[in-house]
């Protein structure tokens, strides 16, 4: 009886660690890489997955790509030189069809630069709308060859927790307006300019539910908008030690002096 009992108990200990296993594979990201959701904390940024395919087409003498990547997820882009592109919405490539709707979701890694026909494109900014309304996202990567976020293009992405890019200098009007998840912002030492209403909220008001904490690495305070971070209650900004006292003193920083520390 007692080989029995520990028999059987030996047979659910191991199904108990199929299952473990099982839970910790089924929770992990399916876009083929590390998810990197620390990455605001300076953490390396993972590199997007490998693109597998891509094709073209043309509009108005533009040319726009589509790239599939090895996790059968997709980007689209608009080619701006011989040498640079920029990430765009679905839309812009199924123009012939504007039914067709390409929803980003999840954490999404946009690539340094996109090959197609032999030629690799450095993939420069993230263009006007391009992430609008694209409400399952729930991370961004940026690659350090990314210089711009352009106006709305993360506009409504109500999940959107983190974005994290190395090498940004402007973030557009409404770049990243009504992202309430958006609790944590990072703005690199490289940021000079932040537009109009670039990381406000839908709210007339201060809302006290959004508790947001800014970590801004540039030397100099970048030159700010009007009502950047409308609607939200700034709990802290986080700036270089050296600097405080110039954010401080800074137009548009000033209103926040009470709050602003050096690290």
């Amino acid at each position: 009886m007692n080989r029995v009992i520990k028999k059987i108990a030996a047979i659910m200990l191991t199904m108990a660690v199929f299952c473990m296993i099982g839970c910790k594979k089924a929770d992990e990201p399916n876009n083929g890489g590390n998810n990197g959701n620390n990455g605001g904390n300076g953490g390396e940024t993972p590199e997007a997955p490998a693109i597998v395919s891509t094709s073209e087409v043309q509009y108005d003498g533009k040319v726009f790509v589509e790239a599939v990547f090895e996790d059968e997820t997709k980007m689209y882009f608009a080619l701006l030189s011989p040498t640079e592109a920029e990430v765009v919405r679905g839309e812009s490539f199924y123009q012939d069809n504007p039914g067709q709707v390409y929803k980003y979701r999840g954490e999404v890694f946009v690539p340094e630069s996109v090959t197609h026909l032999g030629t690799s494109y450095s993939v420069v900014a993230i263009a006007y709308k391009a992430f609008n309304d694209c409400d399952l996202i729930t991370y961004v990567h940026l690659p350090k060859s990314v210089t711009s976020v352009d106006r709305c293009a993360f506009l409504g992405c109500h999940n959107l927790t983190g974005i994290k890019g190395d090498s940004v200098r402007s973030f557009g009007s409404w770049a990243l307006y009504d992202c309430e998840s958006l609790t944590d912002v990072f703005l690199p030492s490289t940021t000079n300019r932040i537009d109009d209403l670039a990381f406000a909220l839908f709210f007339e008001t201060i809302n006290p539910n959004v508790i947001t904490t800014i970590t801004c690495m540039a030397l100099t305070p970048p030159e700010l908008g009007n009502n950047v971070y409308s609607g939200r209650f700034i709990q802290t900004i986080r700036v270089p030690i050296s600097s405080v006292e110039a954010y401080k003193t800074a137009d548009g920083w000033s209103e926040y002096a009470d709050v602003i520390v050096g690290i």
